[in-house]
């Protein structure tokens, strides 16, 4: 691999084991816990009644995911579904059905080595690390010795470098996906392609063989099955590319689904099939195994319904070569999985995926026209993907760690259970920028099913604005449309018991909806607390409008998004309880630390506060609204006021008013407000210059380096004693997106250097 990338990839032998073992849900402490009782109770009942509903909780405290702490880079581009893959090669962590996971691994799924001396195989090995438990891979050579390959992680690429033991054979599989910033077409396809270069170090000509073997369906049997057959095709040629191959169809949950191995044909490869075969039957298995081990080649078998043992087929697609004494040759494999409508588990709409507006849904080669395509596109994709890298990898400001984090943890634009329709057609969408770029949606996590949560997209939407600006908009004008809407009925907030609107008018969404039930019709799955009453949320999307305007100087986004701002503001002015202009909270956790309680004013609201008003100041004076202008300068004023004589305490800004003993806390977040005004173009005309560098230095000193000796991020909250502030659950946790955020903060301060933030 380029050895200018792999200085800022993710690399680990596939032996490798982490020292650190994870668990999906840490126990609250004594003292947290009994708090939650109520709670717990209540959350008890709900997740009773979603189980006789056979819907999964949104938030399953009770059968949380198991941490596997295997994955690699995902396989697909944005809104595809995707397929995860471990470090180890494994093929797991499936998102077929929208916004649902399975996190089995399917061991079929795999690549196979045979190599040929002098018209005698010589070695032939499944590339897998671990042995499996099915029977069809009983004679199998497996568990590949994981201190012959070194994994290269860098998104949406990876390289797996195999040195075959005594064989002077180097293996490297280069793994593409096409997330190409700013090119929607092909960042919306269901592919990724394998491109394998055998690096011959032996004195002698070799052969060599590359099988390719995938079952049918997804990694576990959590959804129905159905409709199973297989079928190869040769010779198949478009976008000036020629391939061979087989297909599996099917239908999973009741959607087709259409997965298809297809190899890159030339002069020197010769390519080969297998359309049946099951890893469950040990005979099946075996056969197969012989058959490659003959002659490096397979028979070409076709698929017969009167053999079929299950309906979890297996195919298997080979490449054999012959590659000269010192050299070099490649070969490539694309895998697509064509599954162009999908509905969510309740089955109320059927939606049709962005891609299919380039390839027809109805056109029985598009699978094979995808592969074509992304064969030849493997060059230009790289190269793309180049050009974004360059600027950050040559910006000598940005340390070497947060370069890395930059591009790998880009993975969740894709493996966020991402959804991506095309909806141009639809009669009721009103927005240009929607019907032409398609509207998206991702989840809050794997583990938190809610789409579009707005107080975490919040510190994510960065890559949107910057790398994909038209699904940025188009999530941001589907928001505002919320804004006035409420809903019809009244659901049970857990955290109180009490009954309120699912989505109360005048405020933002916490989420557009839960993947079991149906996301843009229902909005506010997330039922903990009523987030009308949350002081965040409706900052969060002013600041957001105003940055993206500022971005791209968009003005009639700006116009559209204005009168939506000022719903939002009446709401927001309501909450400061006391009349000195800054919000107020009202000893709940009200906000995105919705664990964490707050009184009165706050470094972490009371900022963002702050940050909106000088926002709204600066929009009603490019809208020439003299009226709004006026009136916000005016509260804005008092606001600093409030913000500066209330919290700060001559080093930093206390976490709140509270006469907790938890009042004068350390807060990762209290400069959140300032950081957004930075990435809009402001200086320090809102926040003092000083201020908010000894705040910053507070915060690296007590949270960065006082926590886990420096090495695991920021720390939510910490005493100013030293200590971990175990107040609540969330203010003793790190959160990535709060220290990213901290830490381009902090670039924009030029703190780096100073503080050695290496």
């Amino acid at each position: 691999m380029n050895q200018h990338l792999e200085d800022y990839c993710w690399t680990l032998k596939l032996s490798y084991e982490y020292d650190i073992k994870l668990q999906a849900f840490v126990m609250p402490r004594i003292k947290q816990a009994i708090a939650f009782i109520p709670l717990s109770i209540r959350y008890m009942k709900y997740h009773r009644e979603c189980k006789k509903k056979n819907i999964q909780p949104h938030m399953d405290f009770f059968e949380p995911i198991k941490v596997k702490q295997m994955y690699g880079v995902p396989m697909g581009g944005i809104g595809t579904g995707t397929i995860g893959r471990s470090f180890t090669g494994e093929f797991t962590r499936y998102q077929l059905v929208p916004g649902i996971y399975e996190h089995e691994t399917c061991e079929a799924n795999m690549f196979t080595v045979c190599l040929r001396k002098k018209s005698r195989t010589v070695y032939q090995q499944a590339l897998c690390t671990k042995r499996v438990k099915q029977s069809g891979f009983k004679n199998w050579n497996m568990a590949f010795c994981g201190d012959n390959a070194t994994y290269y992680a860098l998104y949406p690429e990876s390289w797996t470098v195999y040195n075959l033991p005594g064989q002077h054979v180097r293996l490297t599989c280069h793994q593409i996906s096409p997330v190409i910033p700013h090119n929607y077409k092909d960042s919306s396809l269901p592919v990724t392609l394998f491109n394998w270069t055998i690096d011959n170090k032996n004195s002698e000509d070799i052969e060599l063989s590359l099988m390719f073997t995938w079952q049918a369906g997804s990694s576990s049997n959590k959804f129905e099955l159905t409709d199973v057959t297989s079928q190869s095709f040769d010779n198949y040629t478009n976008y000036n590319t020629n391939i061979s191959g087989c297909v599996i169809k099917q239908k999973l949950r009741g959607m087709p689904l259409e997965y298809c191995i297809a190899a890159n044909k030339s002069e020197n490869a010769r390519v080969t099939y297998n359309c049946q075969f099951y890893s469950h039957d040990e005979i099946s298995g075996s056969k197969l195994w012989t058959d490659l081990i003959s002659d490096g080649n397979l028979d070409n078998t076709q698929y017969d319904q009167n053999n079929a043992l299950s309906n979890k087929l297996t195919i298997a697609v080979c490449v054999h070569i012959k590659i000269a004494a010192h050299s070099k040759d490649h070969i490539e494999f694309a895998l697509v999985w064509n599954m162009p409508k999908v509905s969510f588990v309740n089955n109320k709409n059927t939606y049709k995926k962005f891609y299919t507006r380039y390839f027809c849904d109805t056109n029985p080669d598009c699978a094979k026209d995808i592969a074509c395509y992304s064969l030849h596109s493997r060059k230009s994709w790289q190269k793309e993907l180049s050009n974004f890298r360059k600027p950050i990898i040559e910006d000598k400001s940005l340390p070497k760690w947060y370069k890395i984090v930059l591009f790998n943890e880009l993975y969740y634009i894709s493996d966020g259970g991402t959804v991506w329709f095309d909806i141009q057609d639809d009669p009721d969408c009103k927005h240009q920028v929607v019907r032409e770029y398609g509207r998206f949606a991702y989840l809050e996590g794997q583990e938190y099913r809610m789409y579009n949560t707005y107080d975490v997209h919040f510190n994510a939407n960065f890559a949107l604005l910057q790398l994909w600006p038209k699904l940025q908009l188009s999530l941001q004008y589907e928001f505002a449309d919320t804004i006035p809407i409420e809903s019809k009925n009244d659901v049970k907030f857990l955290i109180d018991g009490k009954y309120a609107k699912q989505k109360s008018k005048n405020s933002l969404p916490h989420d557009i909806g839960d993947p079991y039930r149906e996301p843009w019709s229902i909005l506010n799955a997330y039922n903990s607390h009523d987030t009308r009453d949350w002081k965040d949320l409706n900052l969060k999307f002013i600041l957001t409008v105003y940055r993206d305007y500022f971005y791209l100087k968009d003005l009639d986004y700006l116009k559209y998004m204005w009168p939506y701002i000022k719903l939002l503001m009446i709401t927001v002015q309501s909450q400061d309880h006391d009349g000195d202009g800054l919000i107020d909270s009202e000893g709940l956790p009200d906000q995105t630390y919705d664990a964490w309680s707050v009184t009165g004013a706050s470094a972490y609201c009371g900022g963002l506060h702050v940050a909106t008003l000088s926002c709204v100041c600066k929009i009603a004076k490019i809208l020439e609204d003299t009226e709004c202008f006026e009136k916000y300068e005016k509260i804005l004023s008092k606001a600093k006021k409030a913000y500066n004589d209330k919290l700060w305490n001559g080093k930093y800004y206390k976490y709140d008013c509270s006469n907790s003993d938890y009042n004068d806390s350390i807060m990762t977040d209290m400069c959140c407000g300032h950081w957004y005004l930075r990435s809009s173009g402001f200086d320090h005309e809102v926040f003092e210059k000083e201020k908010i560098k000894s705040c910053l230095e507070t915060i690296f000193e007590y949270n960065v380096m006082k926590y886990a000796n420096g090495k695991a991020g920021s720390v939510n909250g910490m005493k100013p004693n030293g200590s971990v502030d175990i107040t609540s659950m969330q203010s003793e946790e790190m959160w990535i997106g709060t220290t990213c955020a901290l830490a381009s903060l902090m670039i924009f301060e030029v703190l780096f250097l100073k503080l050695k933030l290496k």
